[in-house]
């Protein structure tokens, strides 16, 4: 009598090859996991970069305002404001609004990010940037 059931070897063929086989799916699992995390990573990055390109602007705009101890600028000086905006921020557009004469403006700069679009100009989604200068009277 044996101590030991003897093994069919034909029964064990080819497990070798599966668990390599599932080994590599979870890996590629992994890897697809990796490049959408490096996308994510890129996009915020540009919506960052974006932003603070956006505060630079309006910040821009906001010392001219301090320096003029006025909140009413000459329209050369807000058209060559907005044609910059225009021209560092894809879609970008910026306005001033008087809140009070002189004293009191809100400044808004929006723009559309290529990493928001769908492709219907009605579901963009634009992002904003609106900062308030009040002025010592």
């Amino acid at each position: 009598m044996r101590p030991y059931p003897v093994r069919n070897k034909n029964a064990d063929r080819g497990f070798m090859l599966i668990e390599v086989l599932v080994s590599l799916l979870i890996f590629s699992f992994g890897v697809i996991g990796l490049m959408g995390m490096q996308a994510r990573a890129i996009q915020a990055g540009t919506d960052a970069q974006d932003r603070d390109i956006a505060a630079r602007l309006a910040n821009q705009l906001s010392s001219q305002m301090q320096i003029g101890r006025t909140t009413d600028l000459s329209a050369a000086n807000l058209a060559a404001w907005k044609d910059l905006v225009a021209a560092e921020l894809p879609n970008g557009e910026g306005s001033v609004t008087q809140v009070t004469t002189g004293t009191n403006a809100k400044i808004l700069v929006t723009w559309l990010a290529p990493t928001r679009t769908t492709g219907s100009s009605t579901t963009d989604v634009k992002s904003r940037f609106s900062t308030q200068v009040v002025l010592p009277q």
